[in-house]
């Protein structure tokens, strides 16, 4: 019961919302998530990081034919793999789910992999 009183005090004083106290409570009472649940949001993420690559890298595309500028080429080259990988990575942290977050871990790594392939 000693964690429980941890918990407990840490709520009381504000350190953790109430979502993570009743998360760890969860976590505690072996409620957590299941293998299938965060392998299918695995998937799904990774499906919709290339959706939303997919449709920022046609918005890139006009903006970049329209202006024909060299140093907005530049930065929509870095923002347009960033955007997804921030984006999806925020919405993991908030929504604690194991199965996305790797997703995430997973893509950008595999980004960077391509960008120094790419490089060298």
């Amino acid at each position: 019961m000693k964690d429980q009183e941890k918990l407990e005090s840490l709520l009381a004083k504000g350190i953790i919302t109430q979502e993570e106290f009743d998360h760890l409570q969860k976590q505690r009472n072996g409620e957590a998530p299941s293998l299938g649940k965060n392998i299918l949001s695995f998937i799904l993420t990774i499906i919709a990081i290339g959706v939303v690559m997919f449709g920022t890298c046609i918005m890139n595309i006009a903006i970049v034919e329209g202006m024909r500028s060299d140093a907005l080429t530049g930065v929509l080259m870095v923002a347009w793999p960033l955007f997804p990988v921030v984006l999806f990575g925020w919405i993991a942290h908030k929504t604690k789910n194991a199965g996305m977050k790797w997703a995430v871990i997973f893509l950008a790594v595999g980004a960077l992999l391509v960008a120094a392939m790419s490089m060298g």
